[in-house]
Order: C-alpha cells, then structure tokens, then sequence
C-alpha cells in the first residue's frame, strides 16, 4: 500500500487573516494600555498568555511589559532583562525574550516565569512600608490581631 501525502490545508482567505491580526494587535494594544494604567499587573498579563484567549499576548516582548508599567524606564527594565537573562542562561538576545518565551511548557518546572518574577520583585523603588527603614513594620491590616487571653471579647 502506497502512502499518499495529504494535501495541504487551503489557503485562508487574506481578508480573515488580516481581521485576525487586527484582533491580535488590539488585545496586546489594551492590555498595555491596562499595564500603563495599573489596571493589570505584569503577573495578570503573563497568566493570562498562558491561555488560547490571549495567545496574542505572547508575541509582546518582556521590555515592552516591563516599561509600560508606571514608574518603570528603559534603564530600570533592562537592568531586570539582565539578570534574567544571567540567571535563565537564555540563548535568545535580551531583545527577544518575550511573554511566549516565558511561559514556554517546554522550559521544566516553569523555571523561567518564577525567575521573571523574582527578579522584578526585588527591583522595586517603593518602600516595603511607610517609613521604612526608620518605623517597624506595621501590623498587616487583613489578619485580626490576636485576643487575649484573659478570656474576653476584643471589644
């Protein structure tokens, strides 16, 4: 019995791939403009890449995500790139690293997505409280501080 290739698919039509594209660049255009608002964090953007819904948002490169959050430079996102880069032993250019490329199911343990977000946590400008270093560190408002144990109601 002889194999016969099959044929190949047929070609989509060029007024569908372009609405696609356009679709695609609007998605990575909003979720920017969501980053550069701080209605999303970087985190948000990168798990939602990980789905079919936002496929598109993995072509972003790691600098553009990084630069468009507030407070954040070219100066400051290569820096980050950087150590990154050191740290993943990556064999693409700083330029190419992009979202895709971070949540790759290729790379074991998801190494790369916990480095990106190592990095950038201990980059940060803000203080980690009001007044640090100077003041303690304010009691954490979510938990209820502890009763006491004399054995009567916090009120």
């Amino acid at each position: 019995m002889i194999d016969v290739p099959t044929p190949p698919p047929p070609p989509v039509p060029l007024s569908r791939a372009n609405a696609a594209l356009t679709t695609a660049r609007r998605q990575r255009a909003e979720w920017l403009i969501g980053l550069d608002s701080g209605l999303v964090n970087p985190m948000e953007l990168i798990v939602h890449s990980a789905l079919d819904s936002g496929r598109a948002l993995r072509r972003l490169t790691l600098r553009q995500v990084l630069t468009a959050q507030p407070r954040w430079g070219a100066t400051r996102a290569d820096e980050v790139l950087t150590h990154l880069h050191a740290f993943t032993h990556a064999q693409a250019e700083l330029s190419g690293l992009t979202v895709g490329w971070l949540v790759d199911n290729r790379c074991t343990g998801g190494t790369r997505f916990s480095a990106f977000f190592d990095v950038t946590a201990t980059n940060r400008e803000d203080p980690p409280w009001p007044g640090y270093p100077f003041y303690d560190r304010p009691p954490d408002r979510r938990r209820p501080a502890p009763l006491e144990r004399s054995g009567g109601t916090p009120w």
